[in-house]
């Protein structure tokens, strides 16, 4: 695979977990069966039956283009594209541009490094398109304070949190996205869906 798609010696990947989910993204690739109508798929249907309209999501950095392909990769609290590049190393980048990919990123100073990561002219070689949301993924879409960490891997949406962190490292206002819903429009119809979380606690919000 590229070198673009190796976790680059000096990017921190403390996430061991995401080794395991990437793995099991590996494992559906080459398992799954196209005639097959995924539990996912029907269990998206059903939300969005029953999911009310909602105040509009945040913008989307360079959304997909053309009709919506067969596979669907959404990393919440994508970093700086790290799991990501791990996935093209696994299986293959030839592989990874049969996915719409999408990268949730609050944190301004990761979505710096996300935004250039996404624009690489290697993944436009490869065919492997990144769509960037601004934003944290939560129950509602508008904004909420986000509580930095000591590193920018842990800060954590305010809503969420059971406690204040024991130092604080202060707070910056950042967009918030409708996830259930947004998950209902967009899942829909897919083969399978892949859905990576390291969101800090939003996901009990």
């Amino acid at each position: 695979p590229s070198s673009l798609f190796r976790r680059p010696p000096t990017l921190a990947f403390p996430l061991i977990a995401a080794m395991s989910l990437i793995a099991v993204l590996a494992a559906l690739h080459t398992l799954f069966k196209p005639s097959t109508r995924s539990a996912s798929s029907r269990i998206l249907e059903n939300l969005a039956l029953n999911i009310a309209p909602a105040a509009a999501p945040p913008a989307v950095d360079a959304p997909p283009q053309g009709p919506p392909k067969p596979r669907l990769l959404v990393d919440l609290g994508a970093f700086t594209g790290d799991t990501i590049r791990v996935a093209g190393a696994v299986i293959g980048p030839e592989n990874l541009a049969t996915y719409d990919i999408y990268a949730f990123e609050p944190l301004p100073e990761n979505l710096a490094a996300l935004r250039n990561f996404s624009a690489s002219p290697a993944l436009a070689a490869a065919h492997v398109h990144i769509a960037v949301v601004p934003a944290a993924a939560w129950t509602s879409n508008g904004t909420a304070a986000l509580r930095r960490a000591m590193t920018p891997m842990a800060a954590q949406l305010a809503p969420a949190a059971d406690k204040k962190p024991a130092r604080s490292y202060g707070e910056v206002t950042v967009q918030t996205v409708d996830f259930p819903a947004w998950l209902a429009a967009n899942g829909v119809g897919r083969e399978f869906v892949f859905l990576k979380l390291d969101v800090e606690g939003a996901e009990k919000g």
